[in-house]
């Protein structure tokens, strides 16, 4: 989901106020009930030793899903965890890459588990509008 400081964000560089960012992706552990005030504030950040946000590269062109929504998916990201314990992740967000604005995510179909002490999570992310 887009929320709505990542309405603004893409406003933004649409009309050329700012100029376009890498984006990243992360992982939290909370249970989220995403609407369009969402916060990144909003969101316990996967802390396990090992895990850095990952920076999303080589988006695909838009295509049209059946539902009418646009989809673009990026290259794969991975998410180590060298901590002793597996940690749970339930959702992912994005956020600029410089600046940090947080533009939006959503909740996984099911939590994905990063395993312990040498444990890697392998994720396509993708964007979809949600302007239907």
């Amino acid at each position: 989901m887009l929320v709505n400081a990542g309405d603004l964000y893409v406003l933004k560089v649409l009309t050329s106020q700012i100029a376009p960012e890498a984006i990243r992706m992360g992982l939290y552990t909370n249970d989220q009930v995403w609407v369009e005030g969402t916060v990144l504030a909003d969101l316990t950040e996967v802390a396990v030793s090992g895990y850095a946000r990952q920076t999303t590269a080589a988006w695909v062109n838009p295509v049209t899903l059946g539902n009418g929504r646009g989809s673009t998916i990026a290259n794969q990201v991975v998410f180590a965890n060298t901590s002793g314990a597996a940690v749970v992740a339930k959702g992912f967000f994005y956020v600029s890459a410089t600046t940090g604005a947080f533009l939006g995510g959503d909740n996984f179909a099911a939590p994905l588990t990063i395993p312990a002490t040498i444990g890697t999570l392998s994720i396509y992310p993708e964007l979809q509008n949600n302007y239907l």
